[in-house]
This record gives C-alpha cells, sequence and structure tokens, in this order.
C-alpha cells in the first residue's frame, strides 16, 4: 500500500518491493484496512514489481488471509520469482 501511496503525487512511478531470502508470511491481523495518506485520483500510473532481492531465488510467501486481501494497483502489478503458498486458506477442515 505504501507503494500506491509513494506513486500518487507523481505522473509516472515505478516501485520495486525487494524480498529477502526465507518464507515470508501474509497473515490476518486485528485490521488489514489501511488508508493512504496520498490517492491517486487521476493519473494512475504507478507500477508495482515484487521480486526476490538477488532476482533469482524463489521466495516462499504463506498466504493465510483467505479472501480478504486487497492490493491497489494503478498502472501495472508485476510479480517475480515469489510462490505462493495458500492451501490452508482455502481448504475446509472437519
Amino acid at each position: 500500500m505504501k507503494a500506491y501511496e509513494t506513486g500518487a503525487s507523481k505522473t509516472s512511478a515505478q516501485v520495486t518491493i525487494l524480498l529477502k531470502a526465507g518464507t515470508h508470511y501474509m497473515i490476518k491481523g486485528r485490521s488489514n484496512t489501511y488508508k493512504p495518506n496520498a490517492v491517486d485520483f487521476n493519473q494512475q500510473t504507478t507500477r508495482i514489481t515484487i521480486d526476490s532481492f538477488d532476482s533469482s531465488t524463489i521466495i516462499d510467501v504463506v498466504y493465510k488471509m483467505r479472501d480478504k486481501w486487497t492490493f491497489k494497483v494503478g498502472g501495472g502489478l508485476t510479480v517475480k520469482n515469489l510462490r505462493f503458498d495458500a492451501a490452508d486458506s482455502s481448504l475446509q477442515y472437519s
């Protein structure tokens, strides 16, 4: 969300988010609502790239948010070298 906010005041922006090697988690918190300080109503040109730090290592992201996660993207989203594991978020166990 900070990437979207950062590019809001620009006529064009490319934001790259680099993840270090290891396992990363997306989990539910008390509040998953973030209100940005800046919103891009007109340009919608912020391009966001999420990649591994060395651009070659596959990063595991364990996704625990079911269908509740949203991500604002204006100009485009590119995801490289990430593997999402969301199996237990979508399967119902009895």
